[in-house]
């Protein structure tokens, strides 16, 4: 009877220790099973700045490079490396998902640079990785070269030409405020709101109805052509935001004699700020003016109170002192919801995220 029981003590410790080293087996394969599944739900955006030699260029790997967020349990981060102009050339796009073009000038001698040596071979790869499923996204001058013929500087500078539609910017008028603003710590530009429209596209979110400052620098206003071009791969224009006021109100200035002198007059006010459309298979963002920038707030409603004026070996030149400036990151938001938009990786609500 005593050995009996001795036996059975022995069963119930044998269970009790199968039953500790399986509860501790399944733990371990549950957080085996948690620890891969978190590494797997992790998100990687390729993304392409290219290099268009302009401090420009700096700010913009620096806002988007390692840039992460999470949304339902998925982490998203930003992987940045610049392309130049070779790199085009040699097909180096492939393999990213977006291909980011900040503002500059550097695209009118190199467009030169590639019809005459290249045969259109930049400009080619840029339209098929953009066909082939690419994203872009284009500030200011990165948006020019996507729009349409004639551009400035036309037929010399021909625009790479994947979006249907215009980009105005007139050397008399706009192109003014290039010519007669200094370097400064900021770098160039002016503060112009823009009207934000009900569109529904998440890049906005939160901010519909709203009229925000940005900086603007010669920037261009977008508007549909008039005759609408035949190319199967345009996409539908839809409009993010307009441009709520004039610069030349907001800031007036003269022409420098060489371009005749009078006053400036610009014509942007209600033309198109940002848009959204695509072009095969891929996403496409056009920004007039620099997300990517500080701005100002608070702003005089008298013009002598916002510009500094001067005389130097070059001429009159202007340059804003007004209002309060913003922190560097005050419209980043912007340029990253549009990047993860264009790149197809990931949803609506996930973007919305982005601050």
């Amino acid at each position: 009877m005593r050995g009996g029981w001795i036996m059975m003590k022995k069963k119930i410790f044998y269970i009790l220790i199968a039953m500790f080293l399986l509860a501790n087996i399944s733990s371990a394969y549950h957080v085996t099973i948690v620890s891969k599944t978190f590494k797997n739900n992790r998100v990687i955006l390729k993304i392409a700045v290219y290099d268009a030699k302009e401090p420009l260029v700096r700010i913009t790997k620096n806002m988007l490079d390692n840039f992460s967020f999470s949304h339902k349990n998925i982490s998203y981060v930003f992987n940045v490396n610049l392309l130049d102009f070779q790199d085009i050339i040699m097909g180096r796009l492939d393999g990213y998902d977006v291909f980011e073009v900040p503002g500059g000038v550097i695209y009118y001698p190199q467009s030169i640079k590639d019809n005459v040596f290249y045969l259109g071979r930049w400009k080619r790869n840029i339209r098929e990785f953009i066909a082939d499923g690419g994203g872009y996204v284009g500030t200011c001058g990165g948006s020019t070269i996507a729009s349409q013929n004639p551009i400035i500087f036309w037929p010399l500078v021909q625009s790479i030409g994947f979006v249907n539609i215009k980009a105005d910017v007139d050397v008399l008028n706009e192109g003014q405020y290039i010519s007669q603003y200094l370097f400064t710590r900021i770098g160039f530009g002016i503060p112009i709101k823009i009207s934000i429209k009900n569109s529904g596209n998440p890049i906005f979110f939160g901010h519909y109805g709203e009229n925000r400052s940005i900086r603007w620098w010669a920037s261009p206003s977008l508007y549909d052509p008039n005759s609408v071009r035949n190319n199967p791969l345009f996409g539908e224009i839809k409009v993010l935001a307009t441009y709520a006021e004039e610069p030349s109100e907001v800031a007036p200035i003269h022409r420098q004699l060489l371009f005749g002198g009078g006053k400036v007059k610009t014509h942007q006010k209600g033309e198109y700020a940002v848009i959204a459309t695509s072009y095969g298979n891929g996403k496409v963002v056009l920004f007039g003016p620099h997300p990517e920038y500080s701005t100002w707030l608070n702003i005089s409603s008298s013009p002598r109170d916002n510009i500094k004026e001067g005389v130097s070996w070059r001429g009159k030149w202007y340059l804003w002192v007004g209002g309060d400036e913003t922190s560097f990151d005050y419209n980043w938001w912007m340029l990253r919801r549009a990047i993860a938009w264009v790149s197809n990786k990931m949803s609506d609500d996930a973007i919305k995220e982005i601050n």
